[in-house]
């Protein structure tokens, strides 16, 4: 016997109460000598020697009780079986619908195979049994509200149940739906539970790393109060060397398709890069790569509408390569863009990967001038503008897709930032306390902004009002100083060659151009006079953009809210360095606008989880639909701020395209939820794995499965001691009546006369109840 809430045993010395109350009663009584009861003693021995016997009787029934109430608040089990109750059973069937298990086996696919094994699972179920189901990616998600009844009865219902899943594009968390499963509260009358895991036996998918975990699962399958036991089941049979049933024909896939620029002109260049894995044991040949606009299926194989082909000749095991396109697109627009192989492997859902675009007409972009005064070749801005493609303030060179507004330091107070894509300052001087919080507001709204320091820059209130701990800069800075090359000696300080800028440095996405030294210049750019960045202890969302050949950063990048900075240690004119007049100032300018331009355009290629978010126009719709890759709808009500109408949702976690439907006028929006690369890798887990999982979470062997298993299954006997405790109470009850009616019998004492009788017969005496004349 166990019990499940031992703490109530330390009660069980409370079963003397009824005892020690007994023996402090019996010593209140005093014994008075009186002759007369001389002659009842021997009439009274008999029925002494009966009471005597229903009061220690009536005494046990007592403690008894108290027994009964602590050990049901104790709640004690039993070996099963022992009570004679019915066995009834809750069945959980986890199926693990991530993306591998899409792939062939069989002439089938190992989904098709997991939904048999359900059903043949669900079939020798006792028509008292009952069944849940759960999916595991790409979270665990039950497929209804309640249990379904086993057996024949409910055949019908749980077949059509387990028809609805199929495989998603995600990744499954099996621990994470196994502790769910073993957490959740039981059906009524459920004497023990089992759990079976039915999975193509990926490893990702088990998530070995998680040790502390698999621990807590153990834990909770030995402690639980309903006998629990957990099957991992593999669908195919596992040997020595195989333990699941490896590909036949290999894996090759499109783990990811990225674009140096998400947000971009029309008829302007935007390069695509696609990466190429082959997962397989051994090597292919001949691989046909296919770039596709919209929504079309490059799998079909349609060389009429793709915008691009080409081949891979070799792939050996487990190498990657990379493919590129670089496309225009005429039109505006949010368009995807798809790479795919037509590949005969295994698995066929990741063949494809895409990301999504958007083109617009123009980006609005303000630029701060410090000295609005001076004619337009000596302003600030001149070399901004240049790059841009304005030579001047009215029209823009053929092809230029920024369009920048040119305010007056003293405006930038009073200038609403709104309408804005990225503000740049290519000089700073002093900003009034509230142009550098309407900025703080701008860049915390998504805004990017561009601050290059300059000659006027006032070091004091930079890094109190600017800097203010790394909110619109990574980092103080310290002072002006003049660079000049390491080797040159003090004497010869006037002959020696300025540092130049490192064409080298870090890989960011707003560099990924820049950082092509074979076509452009940006290494012969010379810097004779800079800022001093005060130290390097910056948080984590910093980042180098540019440094300097002796090691000094001379770009740093920060987050603040959803946007981006930029603070630059040289302004953007000729005054301390030749930048302006490389080839390299045009391409660092537009991509460095593009790239602050991004967070405050729509995020169309998001991650699992990320939300959606849409800002329609202000006479736009305020409902919409997202529809899934699983083909769900979900019904969208735009929530107004400021006028505007803004559409959000966070049921992301399914990888894949999503499309977003605005009405007829509107037209649809996609949106790509990349999925996790990994689950193309369909490496199974292998014995000394399945070893080490046994052991970490206390798995066994049992035939093909592995089998995690609670305390043998025991019986409740609280229902049961409960019941007895309330037949206890009854029976007390009556005992103490039948003892009160001996003591004190059951006729009423005659009443008594208030006057003597003085004279009269004996007809005239009042009479008892029972009949009898009173004796006179």
């Amino acid at each position: 016997m166990s019990f499940l809430s031992v703490a109530f045993l330390f009660a069980l010395p409370l079963i003397a109460a009824p005892l020690a109350l007994h023996l402090f009663d019996r010593r209140r009584k005093v014994e008075i000598q009186w002759g007369a009861m001389a002659f009842l003693v021997a009439a009274t021995n008999q029925k002494t020697s009966s009471r005597r016997f229903k009061q220690w009787l009536l005494l046990l029934m007592r403690m008894l009780a108290i027994a009964a109430l602590v050990f049901a608040l104790a709640r004690p089990l039993v070996p099963g079986g022992w009570l004679g109750g019915n066995d009834r059973e809750e069945l959980i069937v986890i199926v693990d619908n991530s993306m591998s298990m899409s792939r062939s086996h069989d002439g089938g696919t190992f989904i098709e195979l997991a939904r048999d094994r359900a059903i043949d699972e669900v079939a020798q179920l006792n028509p008292n049994d009952r069944v849940r189901m759960m999916t595991s990616a790409p979270y665990p998600v039950w497929n209804q509200t309640s249990g379904l009844r086993g057996g024949t009865a409910g055949s019908e219902q749980i077949a059509a149940e387990i028809a609805t899943i199929d495989a998603t594009l995600g990744r499954s968390d099996l621990l994470a739906a196994v502790m769910r499963a073993s957490s959740s509260q039981s059906a009524p009358l459920t004497t023990r539970r089992r759990i079976l895991v039915l999975t193509d036996g990926q490893s990702g998918d088990l998530r070995l790393d998680d040790t502390v975990g698999w621990e807590r699962l153990r834990n909770r399958v030995e402690q639980a109060s309903l006998p629990t036991q957990i099957s991992i089941s593999p669908l195919t049979s596992r040997t020595s060397s195989n333990p699941v049933a490896s590909s036949t024909r290999g894996n090759v896939a499109v783990d990811r398709v990225s674009a140096n620029r998400m947000l971009v002109g029309v008829d302007h260049p935007v390069s695509f890069t696609a990466t190429i894995h082959n997962h397989a044991a051994g090597g292919v040949t001949d691989l046909s790569v296919q770039w596709h606009v919209g929504d079309h299926d490059p799998g079909e194989n349609d060389a009429s509408s793709s915008i691009h082909q080409q081949t891979i000749d070799a792939l050996d095991a487990d190498q990657t390569e990379t493919v590129r396109l670089q496309h225009a697109f005429p039109d505006p627009g949010v368009y995807r863009i798809t790479c795919g192989l037509n590949a005969d492997d295994d698995l066929i859902a990741d063949n494809r990967s895409s990301v999504v675009v958007e083109v617009v007409d123009e980006i609005p972009i303000l630029i701060v001038e410090g000295q609005s005064q001076l004619s337009s070749s000596q302003q600030d801005s001149f070399f901004v503008r240049a790059a841009l493609g304005w030579l001047d303030n009215q029209q823009p060179v053929a092809g230029s897709v920024h369009v920048p507004t040119i305010i007056s330091t003293e405006d930038l107070t009073r200038h609403r930032l709104d309408p804005y894509r990225c503000v740049v300052i290519p000089n700073l001087i002093d900003l009034e306390d509230a142009a550098i919080e309407s900025l703080r507001q701008f860049v915390f709204d998504g805004g990017g902004l561009w601050v290059a320091l300059g000659p006027r820059t006032n070091v004091d209130r930079f890094n109190t009002h600017v800097f203010a701990g790394g909110e619109l800069s990574p980092l103080a800075v310290d002072a002006i100083v003049d660079d000049i090359a390491d080797d040159a000696s003090a004497t010869d300080q006037a002959a020696a060659e300025p540092v130049r800028i490192d064409p080298f440095g870090q890989a960011h996405p707003a560099t990924a151009v820049l950082s092509d030294h074979e076509r452009l210049d940006l290494g012969d750019v010379a810097v004779q006079r800079r800022f001093r960045f005060a130290g390097n202890d910056h948080n984590a969302n910093t980042a180098v953009l540019l440094s300097l050949t002796n090691g000094q950063a001379l770009a740093v990048e920060t987050m603040h809210g959803r946007g981006r900075v930029i603070t630059q240690a040289i302004p953007l004119h000729l005054s301390w360095s030749d930048l302006a007049t490389s080839e390299a100032f045009v391409v660092m300018v537009r991509d460095w606008v593009d790239y602050l331009a991004q967070p405050k355009s729509t995020r169309f290629n998001l991650e699992p989880g990320d939300p959606v978010v849409f800002q329609s126009e202000a006479d736009g719709p305020t409902e919409a639909r997202l529809r899934t890759p699983s083909g769900e709808v979900i019904e969208l009500t735009a929530d107004t701020v400021f006028g505007k109408a803004i559409f959000r949702t966070n049921r992301t976690r399914l990888p894949g395209s999503y499309e977003m439907e605005l009405g007829l006028s509107q037209g649809t929006l996609p949106f790509e939820v990349a999925r996790d690369p990994a689950e193309s890798d369909l490496s199974p887990l292998s014995d000394s794995k399945w070893s080490a999982l046994a052991s970490l979470a206390g798995l066994r062997s049992v035939g093909t499965q592995q089998t995690l298993s609670s305390q043998p299954q025991t019986d409740p006997l609280w229902p049961w001691l409960l019941l007895g405790l309330i037949a206890l109470m009854a029976g007390d009850l009556i005992l103490s009546g039948f003892l009160a009616r001996e003591r004190f019998g059951t006729s009423e004492v005659a009443a008594v006369p208030t006057q003597p009788m003085l004279s009269g017969s004996l007809g005239d005496l009042p009479r008892s109840r029972s009949g009898s004349r009173a004796a006179s």
